[in-house]
């Protein structure tokens, strides 16, 4: 699994939760919008195989792009949204979530959907939770953007360090 904003690869340095939002200490109330609880499938018709890639826009004009690469792949992320979030894929469909009028945020999980029958593709599932916070600003949003793209950069340049002068045999499954 994998996502990006725009383009960057950000690994696991986005917020996942309400409490990492709080924890970033630019949103103080945040909470989730009653009623605003729902579920989008978004199948793939023309792509037969895993991965299957799936691209939104947030409300600050963000690209994301989420991938699943296996079955049991779960991904949730906190995204800046307005009362509709719109869900496409290159050459496939596209779908459309409504929210309550009241949420500025929401914490959306992806997961992989199977195909139940021969008319039914399958896709990417998504349970979208609207959420509120009452101080957001498109200010606090980039800060949460910045620090993410910088934690994913360090923790990707640690990985490089670790993989640095191991030989094979760190590697049980090469060898």
């Amino acid at each position: 699994m994998a996502h990006t904003i725009d383009g960057q690869a950000m690994g696991h340095s986005w917020p996942c939760t309400l409490e990492d939002l709080k924890d970033a200490k630019y949103f103080k109330e945040v909470e989730l919008v009653y009623g605003a609880d729902t579920w989008e499938s978004c199948r793939y018709p023309r792509t037969k195989d895993l991965p299957l890639t799936l691209h939104f826009i947030d409300a600050l004009a963000h690209r994301h792009e989420v991938t699943i690469s296996k079955a049991d792949d779960v991904l949730t992320l906190v995204i800046p949204c307005g009362f509709e979030i719109d869900w496409f894929s290159e050459g496939e469909t596209r779908d459309r979530t409504t929210l309550s009028g009241r949420c500025n945020l929401a914490v959306c999980t992806f997961t992989y959907c199977w195909s139940l029958l021969p008319c039914v593709h399958h896709g990417i599932r998504v349970h979208i939770q609207g959420g509120y916070a009452s101080n957001i600003t498109p200010k606090a949003w980039e800060n949460v953007l910045r620090n993410a793209l910088k934690e994913s950069a360090k923790n990707r340049a640690l990985m490089l360090k670790a993989q640095k002068g191991r030989t094979p045999s760190c590697f049980p499954c090469l060898g």
